[in-house]
């Protein structure tokens, strides 16, 4: 009896996915991955150079800002989750649909079954 080593198993390993839909998981995985990463960094970023920046320090901090940055702001960070969540939406469904439209040379089982039969 032989043994793989776990190198050798994943080397063995088929390159090609077994099941139809597979590519489509992959590549669905992969744009979610790169959203996530992404808005991640673009939270995550500035928030560490804001926390070090301006920090509060006994009085250098004591006044409020004068002027309000008016809507654009409020606007931007409505608008562009917006965008996002809408393509992420328009791409989920378009890989649902292309995995449970069936490929044209499939096998077509019949099955029955019977509740606590």
């Amino acid at each position: 009896m032989s043994t793989l080593s776990v190198a050798q198993a994943i080397a063995a390993a088929p390159v090609q996915p077994v099941a139809f839909p597979a590519q489509y998981w992959d590549q669905m995985y992969d744009i979610w991955l790169i959203v996530a990463v992404g808005i991640y960094l673009v939270v995550a970023v500035p928030m560490l150079y804001f926390l070090f920046r301006y920090r509060y320090r006994e009085s250098t901090n004591e006044i409020g800002a004068d002027e309000e940055a008016g809507p654009g702001i409020e606007v931007l960070w409505t608008a562009v989750p917006l965008i996002i969540v809408i393509y992420l939406a328009v791409q989920s469904a378009a890989f649902y649909t292309q995995q449970r439209t069936p490929p044209s040379d499939s096998l077509v089982v019949n099955v029955e079954g019977m509740l606590w039969g």
